[in-house]
């Protein structure tokens, strides 16, 4: 009796081996592939910026200490900076709002603390001084006309006014 393993034709080499290789050697080469381009791609960390300031605005010195003065009818009291200097203003000239702390001056009808409130002009508006000076409940007053809206107008007082427009 034949041998029925030698007598068996014999198998040919496996083909499935020779490409299982090859497709393994094809996807390693694609997973590089695509492994390298998500490196590139990756967004590289940046600095966060730093949430201190760079340099610190100090405010100029002042001819006299601020003194804290409670107004009637407001919730609390503010500080207020000194007078400018006599000469400083005049009927005609132009003024800018300086010193609110970007809270605004408040222009009224009257110059005095009991006037009606008009608006609030905002810190830095240039305005033109129409006339004045008027004393008032310990206040120096001027009457102003918005510099470019003149419909922006009433009587503020000079403690936050300082030099400015054209």
């Amino acid at each position: 009796m034949p041998d029925p393993i030698s007598s068996s034709p014999r198998a040919p080499r496996s083909i499935i081996r020779w490409w299982t290789w090859l497709v393994a050697v094809i996807l390693a080469v694609v997973a590089i592939l695509i492994g390298w381009a998500v490196i590139v791609s990756w967004p590289l960390p940046t600095p966060r910026a730093s949430a201190q300031p760079l340099f610190t605005v100090l405010p100029p010195p002042t001819l006299t200490p601020p003194q804290v003065v409670v107004v009637p009818g407001e919730e609390t009291a503010t500080s207020i900076p000194p007078t400018p200097l006599p000469g400083f203003f005049g009927v005609g000239g132009t003024v800018s709002v300086v010193g609110t702390g970007r809270d605004g001056l408040r222009l009224r009808e009257t110059p005095s603390l009991g006037g009606r409130i008009l608006l609030l002009a905002l810190e830095n508006e240039v305005f033109v001084v129409r006339d004045g000076p008027r004393d008032s409940d310990g206040y120096t007053w001027w009457y102003l006309e918005g510099l470019i809206d003149q419909s922006r107008k009433g009587w503020g007082v000079q403690n936050y006014l300082g030099p400015g427009g054209p």
